[in-house]
């Protein structure tokens, strides 16, 4: 998912981990895509012979069920709170340079409705309680701790944090007005209800493999 500390996850956990076995997987872009063409494009996508012989973990932007069910893999993804996320979003454009906010202000940015419900975009055809393994931006050390215990992996050591706003920790939260907070959490609903999940989800892995 975008915007929900995947740079510094792969930074500091994936790349230590898996090195060279680590496959990059950003091409997609699916945001940019209607729902039916990234959904189709989605499907029809046949994962090389060799993947599973060459590396051992695919990381990047794309929607699930582009891998699940077409190969023997476990799933990981991260999520963030809805209003963080999209707050990253945008102030990440505005760093940036990004075409899409250059002209915008934040409340405008809010009302796209091509940024509502990110999260029920990427996991169309896939449901969350399905993955093996859901971190929770907001809860960063846990979620790693539950990743390496999960899949039998070495604990890594933490460098800084890479590609986040350079004004702000990562599990700090914007300061975003009342009324807006609640537009974001209304536009997005279907998204709050995967984040919940997702929170539950982790809480039970963490329970599971007695990692506080």
């Amino acid at each position: 998912m975008p915007k929900t500390g995947g740079v510094t996850f792969r930074q500091s956990v994936l790349l230590p981990l898996f090195g060279e076995r680590l496959l990059f997987d950003y091409r997609d872009e699916p945001l940019l895509d209607t729902a039916d063409v990234r959904n189709a494009k989605a499907l029809e996508f046949a994962p090389p012979a060799d993947l599973a012989t060459n590396f051992d973990c695919v990381h990047g932007h794309f929607l699930a069920a582009k891998y699940a069910g077409k190969m023997p893999c476990d799933l990981a993804v991260w999520l963030r709170h809805p209003v963080e996320r999209i707050a990253s979003r945008f102030f990440f454009g505005k760093r940036n340079g990004g075409e899409t906010v250059k002209d915008l202000t934040f409340a405008e940015f809010c009302r796209l409705e091509r940024f509502h419900n990110t999260y029920t975009k990427f996991l169309w055809n896939t449901d969350i309680s399905s993955f093996d393994f859901v971190g929770v931006t907001e809860d960063y050390a846990r979620s790693v701790g539950v990743f390496v215990r999960r899949f039998g992996l070495s604990a890594v050591p933490a460098p800084p944090p890479d590609n986040v706003n350079p004004s702000k920790d990562l599990a700090d939260s914007y300061q975003i007005p009342a009324p807006l907070r609640q537009l974001i959490e209304r536009t997005n609903a279907l998204d709050m209800d995967i984040y919940e999940c997702g929170k539950r989800h982790l809480a039970k892995l963490a329970r599971e493999l007695d990692v506080h």
